[in-house]
């Protein structure tokens, strides 16, 4: 609490207290829990964590989907840079799509084509 009192006193009354990081520190307890449960909740921002990464990951697989069935000739690092993704994000979702039967490669790597097999 002091660290606050000398922080409030240098911005309103012009105070010249020396502040250190090492200095601040918040105290932890379980009370902050029973204050605003669900808030503080661990398994609750896990929950949502992992609902958002889930939402983001279907996003990104159906973007790939989408720009294979519009040019099958699209390459690896014209869809990362469409997305705006990194190149290795691209290959392993291409992975898990490949993984899942959804999607193949005809031909070779530098002639060929993609080719979706499934729409979902």
């Amino acid at each position: 609490m002091l660290f606050l009192e000398l922080f409030f006193e240098n911005l309103l009354i012009g105070g010249t207290h020396v502040l250190k990081n090492r200095e601040l520190s918040v105290l932890w307890n379980d009370k902050m829990r029973e204050v605003s449960p669900g808030v503080y909740s661990d398994e609750a921002s896990k929950t949502a964590d992992a609902e958002t990464n889930d939402d983001v990951t279907v996003n990104v697989t159906v973007k790939i989907l989408e720009r294979m069935k519009l040019n099958s000739k699209i390459t690896v690092d014209e869809i990362a840079e469409e997305l705006s993704i990194s190149r290795r994000t691209v290959l392993r979702h291409i992975k898990q799509l490949r993984d899942q039967n959804k999607l193949t490669r005809d031909c070779s790597d530098k002639t060929g084509h993609w080719v979706v097999l499934s729409d979902e």
